[in-house]
């Protein structure tokens, strides 16, 4: 739906939603929100006819709010996790000291063995960039996964990033994940 991209602040680095998602959902409320108000002062009344924009806006506007980024902070030797909406958000912390890797793998959700013909839209070939961790509780971080068509180089240059700016070790493309 939407891809992250790499904000650099100093000894931090922000894996998160890029400004260009947000901005461009603010344009997009902002027309409907001039077409609404339009339709409004033209008929007199919010009629059946708003309903859709006003709907269009609130699915915009939650989308807006939604928040979930990786900040690496290389002076408190952390990870810290964000996943919210709006102020409503769950924070968790790694230390540096708990990854072992950083992972790009390409995986086949659902594959068995051989696949013959086309693949179908839930079985094609996907990309996962992660943090390998060397916890009990959590083995792995999953930063994001894609479509490997589209998105595989944009992602070995976020490990290849990730991995100089933390000096984490760098694993790229193990055949299959665990």
């Amino acid at each position: 739906m939407y891809s992250f991209e790499f904000h650099k602040h100093g000894n931090r680095a922000t894996y998160g939603t890029s400004y260009f998602y947000r901005m461009f959902c603010c344009f997009i409320i902002l027309v409907l929100g001039v077409a609404l108000f339009s339709i409004i002062r033209e008929e007199g009344s919010f009629e059946k006819t708003a309903v859709f924009p006003t709907l269009f806006m609130a699915l915009l506007f939650m989308m807006l709010l939604y928040r979930e980024s990786w900040t690496f902070d290389n002076d408190k030797r952390e990870i810290l996790y964000v996943l919210g909406f709006g102020p409503f958000v769950k924070k968790k912390r790694y230390l540096y000291d708990e990854v072992v890797s950083i992972e790009v793998r390409r995986f086949v959700k659902g594959e068995s063995g051989n696949i013959s013909g086309r693949p179908l839209f839930s079985n094609k070939p996907q990309t996962l960039f992660s943090v390998r961790l060397n916890r009990d509780d959590v083995k792995s971080l999953d930063l994001e996964r894609a479509p490997e068509r589209r998105n595989k180089a944009r992602l070995e240059r976020s490990a290849l990033f990730l991995s100089e700016f933390a000096g984490f070790p760098l694993n790229s493309f193990p055949e299959k994940a665990d």
